[in-house]
């Protein structure tokens, strides 16, 4: 996913069309100046292992907007599980993207399996 593509509006206490409902402060705008990514990896060895990798947004109140999986294109390496993780604010952990690909059969020494997360900063 191209980084630049991405933009995001997110608008709290706005008025509906009539003029009737929350009106309540100013919608806060973000924009593509806030967004960033952050990835982990980690090498996947031996075969009929699973290895897992996540990449968390930098702050808890960060919007994750989406992730990725990355193992290169090894037919060997079979992706397990893949998702966000802890959405809500309320924790103290920020958002995550998990990867958990297992190796099925890829003997060609380590292979590094990347998570990237897409994330845009609270104000």
């Amino acid at each position: 996913m191209n980084p630049r593509a991405v933009l995001l509006f997110v608008a709290f206490g706005c008025a509906d069309p009539s003029g009737v409902g929350d009106t309540g402060s100013p919608a806060p705008i973000v924009s593509k100046a806030g967004v960033y990514s952050t990835q982990g990896y980690a090498p996947i060895r031996y075969v009929g292992t699973t290895t897992t990798v996540i990449a968390a947004c930098l702050h808890r109140d960060d919007l994750l907007i989406s992730g990725a999986c990355y193992a290169g294109d090894e037919a060997e390496i079979s992706l397990v599980e893949a998702g966000a993780f802890d959405m809500t604010t309320s924790g103290p952990d920020p958002a995550f993207w998990l990867c958990s690909y297992r190796n099925v059969g890829w003997t060609g020494g380590d292979l590094n399996i990347l998570a990237r997360a897409h994330c845009i900063g609270a104000r």
